[in-house]
């Protein structure tokens, strides 16, 4: 970075290393608001806002619903528009019981994530074809 100006990385709740509220939906709106309430206890001054993929859907939530907070957002690789269902190599994590979830997560998802974090990264991060349709 430049002289003069400064990283902030946030954890959201719910990613990294937080945890997120029991009463917390996860929902745009609510993380935009985290983020907002953030920049306001730092008491940044019109920050400028980077979002990567899932990162990118909350930073353009934020400067819809609170553009005077921020002067711009920058998105990596954005979350832009809503799937209509899940892509089909992810049907394997989603465990629509929370109960579930928090139990394999302490038990079962951490070893495996373990073993399969190379070839996961690698999917996740491949380069895809670009096409251009006009």
């Amino acid at each position: 970075m430049a002289p003069g100006y400064r990283l902030i990385a946030l954890d959201r709740p719910g990613s990294g290393y937080s945890v997120r509220a029991g009463d917390a939906t996860g929902r745009l709106p609510e993380q935009a608001e985290i983020v907002r309430r953030f920049i306001d206890k730092l008491g940044l001054e019109k920050p400028l806002v980077v979002g990567h993929s899932l990162g990118g859907a909350i930073a353009l939530t934020l400067a819809v619903e609170h553009p005077g907070r921020i002067s711009g957002i920058a998105l990596l690789a954005p979350l832009t528009h809503l799937e209509t269902r899940v892509r089909q190599k992810f049907d394997l994590l989603y465990v629509p019981s929370r109960l579930l979830r928090r139990i394999m997560a302490y038990t079962v998802a951490i070893p495996l994530s373990l073993k399969y974090a190379e070839p996961t990264m690698r999917f996740i991060f491949a380069s895809r074809p670009f096409q251009v349709t006009i």
